[in-house]
């Protein structure tokens, strides 16, 4: 999917639930960007966030994961690429960290010019 660059053509209506089930405390995340800055306007970016354990990597991926799949070389003519690689790197960062939780993730590129969408999971979200 080509098409980055320009002004997104698609408008997103969103919303975002939570609920905490069982638990004491709340270990999810989540990430909503309709429009990534600069130079990437026309991508958007939806994330979820399944934290286990606490929610701590949870947390941390949600706020990670625009600025570093933005950064990433192959961001945005390779969008698929793309996510891999920010994947991989949240998840380093986090694990520098050295804490005991984690996260799993599902995560949604969207380039509005192309009409296009890339979709990314990790561990046990789909």
């Amino acid at each position: 999917g080509g098409g980055g660059g320009g002004a997104n053509t698609l408008a997103y209506v969103v919303g975002e639930c939570s609920e905490i089930g069982e638990r004491d405390d709340m270990e999810d995340a989540h990430v909503v960007r309709t429009a990534l800055g600069a130079p990437h306007g026309a991508y958007a970016l939806f994330g979820v966030f399944d934290g286990h354990g606490g929610a701590g990597a949870s947390k941390f991926a949600a706020k990670r994961m625009e600025s570093t799949l933005v950064k990433v070389k192959e961001f945005p003519a390779d969008p698929r690429k793309a996510l891999q690689k920010a994947y991989v790197k949240v998840d380093e960062k986090y694990l520098d960290k050295m804490e005991d939780d984690g996260t799993t993730a599902v995560v949604c590129v969207v380039d509005g010019a192309a009409r296009t969408a890339w979709v990314a999971n990790a561990c046990d979200s789909r």
